[in-house]
């Protein structure tokens, strides 16, 4: 998930960037649905899970409706955003209890 969001952070609000956009918050919705399985039954993170899981529909919409009208760029980047912080969010909490990896380190010849 850390990845994807990378991408989406990156990735232009473009006409030709529409199916990267869509594509990458697919990739992030499998994340969320794997995570939100792993932790079935704890409700730990659940409240940050759903509003994440929200928020990346409506970007999946916003995108939609952008490929359809280009003047609806504003509401791809109000999406993408909110995505954003309801991620930052959940990996805040998620990071308490599983620390993101740690770079690898290349042992010196």
């Amino acid at each position: 998930m850390r990845a994807a969001l990378r991408s989406l952070i990156s990735v232009s609000i473009t006409q030709a960037n529409v199916s990267e956009i869509q594509a990458v918050t697919r990739g992030m919705q499998a994340s969320v649905d794997d995570l939100a399985r792993t932790v079935s039954g704890q409700h730990e993170w659940q409240s940050q899970i759903d509003a994440l899981k929200s928020q990346l529909t409506r970007l999946q919409s916003a995108a939609s409706s952008y490929a359809a009208a280009p003047s609806r760029e504003a509401g791809v980047s109000s999406a993408k955003a909110s995505v954003a912080a309801a991620a930052q969010r959940l990996l805040a909490a998620v990071g308490n209890r599983c620390p993101a990896p740690s770079p690898a380190t290349v042992p010196s010849s």
